[in-house]
């Protein structure tokens, strides 16, 4: 972050005006490792293949076994709202309009967090709602 700070007077009539211009602008965008490196503008962590950072439970069992590209442990700030189908976090990297950032239940350990449509998202969570309230409804093994 470069912050500059302009100072001049305004000569008018016989009057002469301070005037203070602050300037503020950003060459690029910030390193970080958690989301919570960001500023409030930019608040979502993303590696370069766009994962939100850090890694989310479940992705590090992936590169183990050669799914996924080499393991990030730093990116880049961002203000990017995820697409459908993308990584999110549900506290810092927000989902598109009508999108809602969503864990599915599994039976597997911790899938990712995704952006998937906003009505989807709603019947699964009334669902597994009332599904934990039933003792008689089976969770996913």
């Amino acid at each position: 972050m470069i912050f500059g700070k302009v100072a001049y007077q305004v000569y008018s009539n016989d009057l002469t005006l301070p005037v203070c211009l602050v300037v503020l602008w950003e060459t690029e965008a910030r390193v970080c490792r958690t989301s919570y490196d960001c500023p409030q503008r930019a608040r979502c962590c993303r590696n370069s293949h766009g994962d939100t950072l850090p890694l989310q439970e479940g992705k590090s069992r992936d590169i183990l076994i050669g799914i996924d590209s080499p393991l990030q442990s730093s990116g880049r700030c961002s203000s990017r709202l995820a697409r459908k189908n993308e990584q999110c976090d549900p506290n810092n990297c927000e989902c598109e309009q009508e999108l809602d950032c969503y864990r599915p239940m599994s039976g597997i350990c911790c899938p990712l967090y995704r952006c998937y449509n906003a009505t989807w998202v709603k019947q699964q969570r009334e669902f597994w709602e009332k599904c934990f309230r039933n003792p008689r409804c089976r969770l996913p093994m």
